[in-house]
């Protein structure tokens, strides 16, 4: 069943919000932006209580299952969007080894517009999310879609790795290009 669904009014796309039956006792509130002609909602789950029923968990998420948007309460409110932007954009498109790094050249280029105003810091916060998820993956044992995931995953830290050095060079100093 598709917790999402997509309704479109000319140009405009509404992605609104079908909490599955799972995920109600987690739920500690909803949230919702705009972004270009794509409104999108997203629930706000609670960390601390998915956590409890499985410690694995990791302690901050953005997560797009079936359609259904959501990030725990502890991913930094002002991010949140970012996070969303990027689980919808991600699984909106055939998924390949560089999908989430290239969804994720598209988030850093939409963070101006979501009230991202230090890219530094974002990236950073970024980076450690990832080595977070990665964690979480390689410390599980993973079915063929999880492995695709983590290949996925590497590929993104690789290009956060590559975009903080660039930020990190003064401009007086060659950058790496690649």
């Amino acid at each position: 069943m598709e917790s999402r669904e997509q309704v479109s009014d000319k140009n405009l796309k509404l992605l609104r919000l079908k909490t599955p039956e799972w995920a109600e006792k987690y739920k500690v509130g909803e949230d919702a932006f705009w972004l270009h002609d794509v409104w999108y909602q997203y629930a706000i789950l609670s960390s601390e209580k998915l956590r409890a029923d499985d410690p694995t968990i990791p302690e901050i998420f953005a997560m797009n299952l079936d359609g259904f948007l959501a990030v725990s309460d502890t991913y930094p409110k002002q991010y949140r969007n970012l996070g969303i932007l990027h689980e919808a954009k991600e699984f909106s498109g055939p998924l390949d080894e560089g999908s989430c790094a290239r969804t994720l050249e598209y988030e850093l280029g939409q963070a101006s517009l979501l009230q991202v105003y230090s890219m530094s810091e974002y990236l950073r916060f970024r980076l450690g999310f990832f080595e977070k998820i990665i964690a979480y993956y390689e410390n599980k044992e993973r079915n063929e879609k999880e492995e695709a995931l983590l290949s996925r995953l590497y590929k993104s830290r690789e290009y956060l790795e590559k975009s903080i050095q660039t930020i990190e060079v003064p401009p007086s100093e060659p950058r790496l290009i690649g």
